[in-house]
């Protein structure tokens, strides 16, 4: 999402507005896409270092939402994480092993990315 980025470095830009209905309907693909995950990528493996306790340090997980001001609803494996809005950031601890990551805004939309945290000698 270029727009993301964009803003991050020109704070007076503006969003332009969303697409009438009519503008949209019947064009394939051309519905907009809300939200997308900024890390992890899809597909990813993530290494995540090991503390001086010995557990496993938390990675960062980032979405941007066209809208900030929109909530957005987290949850790793099925459990329910919480939820953001304005800055869509989550530290997470999730174990060594595969996950599925849900992301679903107020309107319903719905963004599903899987991942694996490796450890040491994988």
């Amino acid at each position: 999402m270029e727009e993301y980025y964009y803003k991050s470095k020109n704070p007076a830009y503006v969003s332009p507005p969303p697409f009438r209905p009519d503008c949209i309907a019947g064009q394939p693909g051309a519905e907009q896409i809300p939200m997308q995950l900024i890390y992890p990528k899809n597909p990813t493996r993530i290494y995540v270092p090991v503390d001086l306790d010995g557990k496993l340090s938390s990675t960062v997980f980032q979405v941007a939402h066209r809208i900030p001001e929109t909530e957005i609803f987290w949850h790793l494996d099925g459990a329910y994480l919480g939820s953001t809005k304005t800055f869509h950031q989550m530290a997470l601890q999730p174990p060594i092993g595969k996950h599925a990551l849900t992301l679903v805004d107020a309107d319903g939309y719905r963004l599903v990315r899987t991942f694996e945290i490796i450890g040491k000698g994988k």
